[in-house]
């Protein structure tokens, strides 16, 4: 592509892309004279890669700057023909906090709580995806040489990683 552009990685109903780009066209051109569209993807499922490039001769950084006004444009536009702001990309940094905007509460509870089971301390890509809820440590387990008296735990001299834990934990 050409230029500066805006990129959108969205899905929509596969019936429903045709009247999509036609009315996102019509919004893009009433805010952004002269700015092209360049779209493609997987027509199939309805994932659709929706670019919107600068108009030709247009100030780069003046156009890249109003993103944030035509990526409400463009995913408001998503929402209203009941598609998703991110497709086969995933929502990332780039949407996070847009994520917000378009997923009720009851949807993002849900995908905190999928997250804190996969993932109870947050270790894995911390704030990539979900702004972090803050959760206290999950209680320590017993393992099996809790059960154990300390003369008993003392016995074992070949135990895990030479912390006096049995060989069989």
């Amino acid at each position: 592509m050409e230029g500066a552009h805006i990129k959108h990685d969205i899905s929509l109903i596969a019936s429903s892309l045709s009247a999509f780009v036609t009315e996102a066209e019509r919004a893009l051109e009433r805010v952004e004279p002269g700015a092209r569209v360049a779209w493609f993807g997987h027509l199939g499922d309805g994932n659709l890669h929706f670019n919107v490039l600068a108009p030709k001769g247009a100030d780069a950084q003046a156009f890249v700057s109003r993103q944030g006004e035509i990526n409400m444009i463009v995913h408001d536009l998503v929402a209203a023909y009941n598609g998703s702001i991110s497709a086969e990309h995933g929502i990332g940094q780039l949407r996070r906090d847009e994520n917000h905007r378009y997923k009720s509460p009851l949807e993002l509870t849900l995908m905190n709580s999928i997250k804190h089971a996969l993932d109870p301390l947050g270790r894995m890509n911390p704030g990539k995806v979900l702004v972090s809820i803050r959760r206290k440590r999950p209680p320590k387990t017993k393992s099996q040489s809790d059960y154990l008296s300390d003369e008993e735990k003392m016995s074992f001299d070949c135990g895990k990683e030479g912390k006096g834990e049995p060989p069989f934990m």
